[in-house]
């Protein structure tokens, strides 16, 4: 198995430009002006889905590890099962599931 390097993802909030006319939408970092990722659907409803979805993901990372440091904090909050799943989303958006 391949060690992963940790490196950081660039800071969010990040936002939704366009849809441009030749198709393409990005996400771009509000203090860098850096793009993220460059997408091209065919489905504009899905693709709209798609891009709000990773335009959030800063935002739904910070959420998470907020309520698993709350978590930590109060003691119980969180069934077993919840705690894994919470656990999981951290790890994956972090490079590590």
């Amino acid at each position: 198995m391949t060690a992963r390097t940790k490196v950081q993802p660039s800071t969010g909030p990040w936002r939704i430009v366009g849809p441009r006319s030749d198709g393409k939408t990005f996400i771009k970092t509000d203090t860098e002006n850096l793009a993220i990722a460059a997408l091209s659907f065919s489905d504009n409803k899905r693709g709209q889905a798609n891009a709000w979805l990773i335009a959030a993901a800063p935002d739904l990372l910070d959420a998470l590890e907020g309520v698993l440091e709350w978590h930590s904090d109060h003691g119980e909050f969180l069934s077993g099962g919840e705690l894994a799943v919470v656990r999981a989303a951290i790890a994956k958006a972090r490079g590590g599931a």
